[in-house]
């Protein structure tokens, strides 16, 4: 996803976002998102919001979780560029946490409602807490620039909105 972005960034077909939200339940999307907008030159903040409470994940466990993943990946890859990651890469939101794991909330059916009136299907465990921090950050969305592609040199058919300093859109 991180390099896809860059990609389209630099393509001119994206304006880079502020803040890219991942919901957490392990952690390990959450770490990879953070290294690969590092490798990817990505200066947008990539924040993560808990979605369980069970074992969460804190960011000095992130951040060795991400380099440990960048060492792999330069064992096989040396000419990978030997970026930082710090605990400070890791934000993590629990404003979105239900009163246990796979209970919703109501901000989750809230934004669970909102999506499917976009023709978005969310579930309510990770998707649509993760959404309901994103609708908290907008407010009101305003349609900006061109449409993003899922993929560089597909249709770019993926509506691009920003409040503020926050772009949002939806891919797979």
């Amino acid at each position: 996803v991180s390099c896809t972005v860059a990609e389209q960034i630099e393509a001119g077909v994206l304006p880079e976002p502020a803040e890219i939200l991942v919901p957490i339940g392990t952690g390990g999307t959450f770490a990879g998102l953070v290294l690969g907008a590092k490798l990817a030159g990505l200066r947008a903040r990539i924040v993560g919001v808990l979605v369980t409470d069970i074992l969460p994940p804190n960011p000095a466990r992130l951040a060795r979780l991400a380099r440990a993943s960048l060492a792999l990946l330069r064992r096989h890859e040396p000419s990978l560029a030997a970026v930082e990651v710090t605990p400070a890469d890791f934000e993590v939101v629990r404003a979105q946490l239900g009163p246990g794991y796979g209970a919703t909330t109501p901000a989750a059916e809230a934004a669970v409602l909102a999506c499917r009136e976009a023709g978005l299907a969310l579930e309510t465990t990770y998707t649509a807490k993760c959404m309901a921090e994103v609708l908290a950050r907008l407010g009101a969305c305003t349609r900006i620039g061109g449409d993003y592609a899922k993929d560089v040199g597909a249709t770019s058919n993926i509506p691009v909105c920003q409040t503020s300093n926050v772009v949002w859109w939806t891919a797979d």
